[in-house]
């Protein structure tokens, strides 16, 4: 591997593990894993069309993206209380906003909100229901000028091609005192570590890089953002989803056909929450001028 580390700038890397055709590499010095050769663009627009919203088994995402956020809910709105303890509610955009769903909460809360997703489909979706998303990445925040009192992105931040410019486009596009919110996985958790190379998280070409807190504590410094919260972030699962899950991770075929037959099912509806503590959820505050 020929990059250095975007956290440590160290240069030693060791192949950590292969998994349909990409290389996931481990910096000998502070642990960070990512993929390399990066995926290409190419490689993720086919991941984001509507399949991966819908069920297709290829795209490694929802079995009916709809339904499965709204069980989602309790958690959502605990991430905007969360938020609203260090920022007052004003002006919001979420990055990878999909179909809009936390945007949706949020202006029902009173916020003001704007938002992006990769996905044509998702972005048109949202749009559909009258939510000011639209279709691109950390770019349109460059190019326009307005500045936020929150920037949200849930499960996004590890899907980036390059996280330090996207961080960098991040921060600028935040108001002073303003909040960075996201939840992404936790690469230094006990569970992550315990399943090593099986661990769940560990999704090319989607998931580029798997940070830890220290990781993410060294970028967002970079940038004059400062953490002010953290904690393990547990979810709601419908029982469909999980297993769509277990095939990701397991490459077991039934699984899938499982998943796909209970779809739409009370059983495959029925919800529960979960919590192995490799989620992490983290506010961070920019610096006042």
């Amino acid at each position: 591997m020929e990059e250095s580390c975007i956290v440590c700038w160290g240069s030693a890397h060791r192949k950590y593990h292969t998994k349909k055709s990409f290389d996931v590499w481990e910096c000998t010095l502070c642990g960070l894993l990512r993929l390399w050769p990066l995926p290409t663009p190419q490689d993720l627009e086919r991941c984001y069309g509507e399949g991966y919203f819908n069920g297709d088994a290829s795209c490694d995402g929802y079995m009916d993206y709809e339904y499965e956020k709204e069980v989602t809910r309790r958690a959502m709105e605990k991430h905007l209380e969360l938020i609203e303890r260090h920022v007052p509610r004003g002006s919001l955009f979420e990055v990878g906003a999909a179909t809009g769903y936390f945007l949706s909460l949020a202006q029902e809360r009173g916020w003001q909100i704007a938002g992006v997703d990769i996905s044509h489909y998702a972005a048109a979706q949202a749009q559909a229901k009258g939510l000011p998303v639209a279709q691109g990445g950390t770019e349109a925040l460059e190019r326009g000028t307005e500045r936020y009192d929150a920037i949200a992105l849930f499960d996004v931040i590890e899907h980036f091609l390059y996280p330090l410019e996207d961080i960098r486009r991040m921060a600028a596009a935040l108001r002073p005192g303003g909040v960075l919110a996201f939840a992404t996985p936790n690469r230094g958790s006990l569970f992550a570590r315990l399943m090593g190379r099986f661990w769940h998280a560990i999704v090319p070409p989607q998931h580029v890089f798997l940070f830890s807190h220290e990781h993410l504590d060294a970028l967002l410094a970079r940038f004059g953002l400062r953490v002010v919260a953290r904690r393990s972030a547990g979810k709601w699962f419908t029982v469909q989803y999980l297993f769509r899950v277990l095939y990701t991770w397991l490459g077991w075929r039934p699984l899938y056909h499982f998943a796909e037959r209970i779809a739409g099912t009370r059983l495959g509806r029925l919800s529960f929450p979960l919590n192995l503590g490799d989620t992490m959820f983290i506010i961070a505050k920019k610096n006042e001028l």
